[in-house]
């Protein structure tokens, strides 16, 4: 994350175009105050935002993808970023679809029952 961030304002400096995707997780709304920042600079700052009816639907399809994610992908971090205490905490690792390291508590979301 703090790559992307150090590259996001480079490319700023810079004055080139760029587009990034994310999903506003921030708890402080740093996403939102760059692009503010970034819009106060010249740029044409156009935010399509993609909704679903629940966060429960979220919440599955989010699942969905990193199970797919850890059987297709030959490196996989899992980070758990509900507890604002204890922010980016690694819960997992998997090489190749084979689970290498997990922290416990694994968070609900995960399915710990799948690995």
């Amino acid at each position: 994350m703090a790559m992307a961030n150090a590259l996001r304002r480079a490319l700023v400096l810079r004055r080139e175009s760029f587009v990034f995707e994310t999903v506003f997780s921030d708890p402080v709304g740093d996403k939102v105050t760059f692009l503010a920042e970034t819009a106060s600079l010249g740029y044409t700052v156009v935010l399509c935002y993609i909704g679903i009816e629940n966060a429960a639907m979220s919440e599955e399809r989010v699942a969905m993808h990193v199970h797919t994610a850890i059987r297709q992908l030959p490196h996989v971090l899992v980070f758990d970023n509900s507890d604002l205490r204890r922010p980016y905490r690694l819960v997992a690792t998997f090489e190749r679809g084979q689970c290498r390291t997990r922290v416990e508590p694994l968070p609900p979301w995960l399915g710990a029952a799948e690995l």
